[in-house]
C-alpha cells in the first residue's frame, strides 16, 4: 500500500522521501494498489541543465553555423546522451512562422530577440 503521505523515488541508487503536506481541506484518501512495486535490476538516469538562454551573441554563433543551434551543443553532447533522460528548462520561445502576438506568418527566417 503506498499513502498519500510519502513518495518514495529511487534514483541511481539513492533513495529519496518526499513527503506531502495535508492541504487545509483535509487529508486525500488512502491510495491502494494490487501488488507492492518491485525492485527492478536496472536503473534510470536523469541529468538535467538549468535555465538555456539563446541571447544575441548565441544566436548568431547558431545563425553562422551550418548546423544551426545544434552547434552549440557539440562540446556538451557527449555528456548529455549519457543518461536515460535528459532535460533543459528553455527560457524563450522557439516556435518559426508565429509573431509574438500568436499571428501565424510564413517563416520570416533568422530573427535576433
Amino acid at each position: 500500500m503506498i499513502s498519500n503521505s510519502q513518495f518514495s523515488l529511487t534514483l541511481v541508487g539513492l533513495a529519496a522521501a518526499f513527503t506531502v503536506a495535508s492541504t487545509a481541506l483535509g487529508a486525500a484518501p488512502t491510495l491502494q494498489y494490487s501488488r507492492a512495486c518491485e525492485k527492478a535490476d536496472d536503473t534510470l538516469i536523469i541529468a538535467s541543465v538549468g535555465d538555456v538562454l539563446a541571447h544575441a551573441p548565441l544566436q548568431r554563433q547558431a545563425y553562422a553555423s551550418h548546423k544551426g543551434f545544434e552547434s552549440l551543443w557539440e562540446k556538451v553532447a557527449p555528456w548529455l546522451s549519457q543518461p536515460d533522460l535528459t532535460y533543459g528548462n528553455l527560457e524563450g520561445p522557439t516556435a518559426a512562422g508565429v509573431t509574438r502576438s500568436r499571428k501565424l506568418v510564413a517563416d520570416p527566417g533568422p530573427v535576433y530577440d
